[in-house]
């Protein structure tokens, strides 16, 4: 039950980012499909990616689920090799749509009883 607050430019420049998972899969990485499901009345493709050099990465895995119909991304999962994970869900997908800084920063009332790391 903890969050880890990182801001954008202190990323490493490999990371998942929320715009960098729609290309991620584009270089450096070898792919496997995992499986298919159907979720929420959606078929859904698996697809594993595994880094070209792996030594270089935090982590081993980046998990993308992929919505057939529509070609679209719906979730990510990054599994780092200390045994950290990451999920992202796209709940909607809006491209080019107005955003403001304010919501991409952590708000922690929103989670009450999250520890916070920063």
């Amino acid at each position: 039950n903890e969050a880890q607050v990182i801001p954008v430019d202190e990323l490493d420049e490999d990371a998942l980012t929320p715009e960098s998972m729609f290309t991620i899969y584009e270089e450096g990485f070898k792919s496997r499909i995992r499986e298919e499901k159907v979720e929420d009345g959606r078929k859904i493709t698996v697809v594993d990616l595994y880094p070209l050099e792996p030594k270089e990465k935090d982590y081993t895995i980046v998990r993308l689920d992929i919505d057939e119909e529509k070609m679209r991304i719906t979730r990510a999962v990054v599994i780092g090799k200390n045994g950290t994970l990451y999920s992202y869900t796209i709940h909607q997908f809006k491209p080019n749509g107005p955003l403001s800084e304010a919501e991409f920063e952590f708000n922690e009332s929103d989670f009450p009883g999250v520890t916070v790391i920063e």
